[in-house]
């Protein structure tokens, strides 16, 4: 049980840095002229990925890395794939 406790925090804090470089990997729809706007738009992007995550996002990781059953087929593949990368 601590082993579980303790992966789950390190894939929260793995999930956590992640959300603050989303923005990287988010296409942005605003066009963009200037340095100015970029810094907007990458600001945009980090508070619609924060806002995500505090609401269903967070549910989801929740199911994927604690121990309920209640879980979808491609959550629990998450799941089995991340525990085979953990023990390896």
């Amino acid at each position: 049980l601590d082993i579980t406790k303790e992966i789950m925090k390190q894939a929260g804090a793995v999930f956590l840095a992640l959300l603050s470089s989303a923005s990287a990997f988010v296409p942005s729809v605003h066009s963009v002229s200037s340095a100015g706007s970029a810094l907007f738009s990458s600001a945009d992007d980090k508070t619609e990925v924060r806002e995500y995550f505090n609401t269903e996002g967070f549910s989801r990781w929740n199911k994927i890395y604690s121990d309920t059953d209640d879980v979808n087929s491609v959550q629990m593949d998450i799941r089995n794939g991340h525990d085979q990368t953990i023990q390896k």
